[in-house]
């Protein structure tokens, strides 16, 4: 556990940029942060310390490395980053342009090392947008000099160290205001997304596959008069179907991803990547769907289950999740999710019905799994004495399955999911579950 305040998250994995979260620890509740975005690394390429080395990653970036710049000769990697995959993100109110991850982050350079981004952003015609190193240790971005490249679409910037470099702009010329060099940025104040207010995907909110290894850049768009800063966030639900040779299907639970939206002419937008999330199953892939739903950033309720004595999470909608006391010894967090929609697979099935407004929920208790399952009440008017279950999605051997976790009791004005006498598990593991009324009498056996 950690204590109450601010806390940083540093995520790292072989292979990838690094990625550095905060989040502000408060008791009794599941905190989220940012979603991180690790970008796997370009090859290395060495930089002689006799020689020095010339590493161009595109079209876009070079990096200039003279000799002498590194004691020894030394590994380098240099890689483009997208706007989504900063290490951390840019104080609200300020864009990126482009920006060059340099590794390894330990190594420390006699010399300056030289970057030069091209672009036809970067005309003569244009100001010197400022450049901004994000300082690990600081967790801060500092501000660098940057100039103009003669009779070239360029500017340069001489970087002290290795790490993140990025050119930025300011959402306006009013502000945020642009620092002294070596002086820290500093943003404007997020605000409050209106209610009503629409995000659509484009070109096309549903992604078709035929093969397994490809991806598709899409964007979000806010759709406001009012006037919001860089930086604001929203939220794409990703639902993934694949159809595999013989009829099978895989259906991971879906994910939502947060996605950082920055002002542009064409108004809040954010680029992103789709792509399938299980590429070692769809080597059989006959149809992939990939369908994105983008909506305002949303946090899951949360409370803590106290040892010896349960707990109780409810949303605004009239949904309650209540773990026993006998559900643990040391107690865990639990936070609780409306899903927006039921799997198509049951949507497509008339045996089965769903609640319209509570369609399924996300469960997440950590690494706990509770001792004795919880039980979950909806509020809603469905004739008393009507079946119900509530089914988890799980992946058995290599294909998605359903298995039936909870049967649900009404009483006319609300239905309530758990054990009931079945000998089911109940809400217990983390995942999704959706809640379904049966339209044909159904009974099943339990039991090893």
């Amino acid at each position: 556990s950690l204590p109450e305040g601010k806390a940083a998250l540093v995520i790292t994995k072989q292979g990838c940029t690094p990625n550095t979260g905060e989040v502000n620890v408060q008791p009794g509740t599941v905190v989220f942060p940012q979603d991180a975005r690790l970008t796997p690394l370009e090859e290395s390429i060495s930089a002689g310390h006799l020689t020095g080395g010339d590493i161009s990653v595109n079209d876009r970036i070079s990096v200039f490395v003279s000799a002498g710049t590194f004691d020894e000769d030394t590994a380098l990697t240099v890689t483009e980053l997208g706007e989504q995959g900063l290490p951390f993100p840019l104080p609200a109110g300020w864009a990126p342009l482009c920006a060059v991850h340099i590794g390894p982050e330990d190594s420390v350079p006699a010399k300056v090392i030289e970057i030069s981004f091209f672009g036809p952003e970067f005309s003569e015609e244009t100001a010197v947008p400022p450049a901004a190193r994000w300082d690990a240790e600081t967790r801060e971005w500092t501000r660098l000099e940057s100039a103009k490249i003669l009779n070239k679409d360029g500017v340069f910037v001489p970087a002290p160290g290795t790490g993140t470099v990025a050119l930025i702009q300011p959402d306006s010329p009013e502000g945020p205001a642009v620092p002294d060099i070596g002086r820290v940025f500093s943003g404007s104040v997020l605000k409050t997304v209106p209610d009503g207010t629409a995000a659509q995907i484009l070109p096309d909110p549903e992604i078709i596959f035929v093969r397994a290894d490809t991806g598709s850049e899409v964007r979000a768009v806010l759709n406001t008069d009012e006037p919001l800063p860089s930086g604001t966030l929203i939220q794409v639900l990703f639902t993934e179907s694949y159809k595999l040779a013989g009829g099978t299907r895989i259906i991971p639970d879906p994910m939502t991803q947060d996605i950082v939206l920055y002002s542009r002419s064409e108004g809040m937008t954010g680029y992103f990547a789709a792509a399938p999330s299980c590429l070692p199953e769809l080597s059989a892939l006959v149809k992939g769907v990939i369908k994105l739903d983008a909506g305002l950033h949303d946090t899951p309720v949360s409370a803590a289950v106290s040892p010896g004595e349960g707990g109780t999470v409810a949303t605004p909608e009239g949904v309650t999740l209540t773990f026993p006391s006998e559900a643990s010894e040391n107690g865990f967090p639990v936070s609780l999710r409306i899903l927006p929609e039921t799997d198509p697979f049951f949507a497509e099935d008339e045996r089965f019905g769903f609640l319209s407004q509570i369609p399924g929920v996300e469960i997440y208790t950590g690494q706990t799994l509770p001792a004795k399952g919880g039980t979950l009440t909806v509020q809603t008017a469905v004739p008393a004495g009507t079946q119900a279950v509530a089914v988890r999605p799980a992946v058995i051997g290599g294909v998605t399955r359903f298995a039936m976790s909870a049967a649900g009791v009404s009483d006319g004005s609300s239905i309530t999911f758990g054990e009931n006498g079945t000998g089911l598990p109940g809400i217990r593991e983390n995942g999704l579950y959706y809640l379904l009324t049966l339209k044909e009498p159904a009974a099943w056996v339990t039991g090893t």
